[in-house]
């Protein structure tokens, strides 16, 4: 375990450090890219499994994906990982009785379901549910969890499945929102033993809706300016809704109490009473800002250039940050910093590009301190790699890669914001941005 003191950067006038207790990069398991899902599985040992989507081009530029679940230690040692079917998204994992997970996944007709796993990753049972859309899997306790998401056959209805852990179906709901593509993204458990969902229509009207226990409805909200993207209560038990347009707060009752302007889509409570929200308001496919809010929606603090983690906040108030786009994991002491490239981690392997903006090339340059495998790319800022400069072994030293503004097929690409990515043995060290001006 190693142990890198981060940059001190002032943010709002506050000095701010942090410790990076440790920090592993994997990769992307053979994959261009990763693609994440912000559910993670937290266990007692502070060990933990993700779920993630794999996307590869092939040399003739069709696309293929495929699904992993992966189990790693507390100090982010890799225990185990399984492949599932290809062109399937695990969309969700929970721990069950310490050392279980369940899975659920989507996208293929057929295999619309849940897997159980032991501690080792062995199959306990694998259950297929052909007419429902899983979205989102929900753990209510350790003999039970709720699957979200919508009925195959009615584009109409949203749909709650209760189930316990052996499988067996307890309950289900389904609710008709009052507009095609009805569906439920993501939920939470109450502190008041409720299940309270985010979800949208066609329309793009977003909604909110709170049920019992037994999944009878108790209320409903719809927002129609924006879409709903990320739903977490706070410790004084009102309910944080945060949407392209707005940040909500609810009451358990399903009063709102405030409201505050911006596109938020991803945010966790953390003690004492603030909470922490990622700005999507740019729509970069790397860099974030993060605000961090009072109970009362004012915001105290701000960082920039936050690359695209999730993070979550472990039971020694430390946090966890998880990569969007590959398994790239970081553990950190209770200090929340921003995670970016002049503070992630003091990189002696240094790139920058010239000119900026550029037309029709630019020149990439790039120093490493020992002889090492580069992988140098470009990507389009739906996150999408479009051009492979580099992926080779380079000697120690200075090296430079003309770009000439084109795809992986040589097409010229048109004006825009376009990302550079250094990965250096296997691990991410930077990702920065040109703009390609015609």
């Amino acid at each position: 375990m190693r142990y890198v003191i981060l940059l001190f950067i002032i943010i709002c006038n506050l000095l701010l450090s942090a410790e990076i207790i440790w920090e592993v990069d994997y990769g992307c398991f053979g994959g261009d890219y990763a693609n994440i899902r912000p559910t993670v599985a937290l266990f007692d040992d502070e060990s933990f499994a993700v779920v993630a989507r794999i996307f590869y081009t092939d040399p003739w530029g069709q696309q293929d994906s495929w699904a992993i679940l992966a189990k790693y230690d507390s100090e982010g040692g890799l225990q185990w990982y399984v492949e599932d079917y290809y062109d399937c998204h695990l969309v969700g994992v929970i721990e069950i009785d310490g050392g279980c997970t369940i899975t659920a996944r989507n996208y293929i007709s057929s295999h619309y379901g849940i897997i159980k796993r032991d501690s080792s990753g062995e199959i306990l049972w694998e259950i297929d549910i052909p007419d429902i859309f899983v979205n989102n899997i929900i753990k209510v306790d350790n003999t039970s969890f709720i699957l979200i998401g919508k009925i195959n056959y009615d584009d109409n209805n949203a749909v709650i499945i209760k189930m316990n852990t052996e499988g067996n179906i307890l309950w289900w709901r389904y609710f008709d929102m009052g507009g095609s593509s009805s569906l439920f993204s993501y939920g939470i458990i109450t502190s008041d033993n409720s299940i309270a969902m985010i979800g949208r229509l066609a329309s793009y009207e977003s909604f909110v809706l709170k049920v019992s226990a037994e999944g009878d409805s108790l209320w409903s909200h719809f927002n129609q300016d924006g879409s709903n993207k990320w739903i977490f209560e706070d410790s004084e038990n009102n309910i944080i809704v945060l949407s392209s347009s707005e940040t909500i707060k609810y009451d358990l009752l399903g009063n709102v109490i405030q409201t505050s302007t911006g596109d938020f889509d991803y945010g966790i409570d953390i003690t004492p009473n603030n909470f922490l929200a990622r700005n999507d308001e740019f729509g970069s496919p790397f860099i974030f800002d993060i605000f961090q809010f009072d109970y009362n929606l004012n915001y105290n603090w701000l960082t920039h250039d936050y690359f695209r983690y999730y993070f979550i906040q472990i039971p020694d108030n430390g946090f966890l940050f998880i990569n969007e786009y590959d398994f790239h994991f970081i553990r950190t002491n209770e200090e929340f910093v921003s995670i970016n490239e002049n503070s992630l981690t003091i990189s002696e392997n240094q790139i920058s590009n010239y000119p900026n903006p550029f037309n029709p090339s630019t020149t990439i340059e790039f120093l490493i301190q020992q002889d090492s495998k580069v992988d140098l790319s470009i990507f389009n800022v739906k996150g999408q790699k479009i051009k492979t400069l580099a992926r080779n072994e380079f000697p120690k030293g200075s090296h430079s890669i003309k770009w000439n503004g084109v795809d992986e097929a040589n097409n010229p690409l048109s004006s825009g914001i376009y990302y550079y990515k250094l990965n250096v043995n296997g691990k991410t060290e930077t990702v920065k941005k040109c703009l390609l001006l015609k």
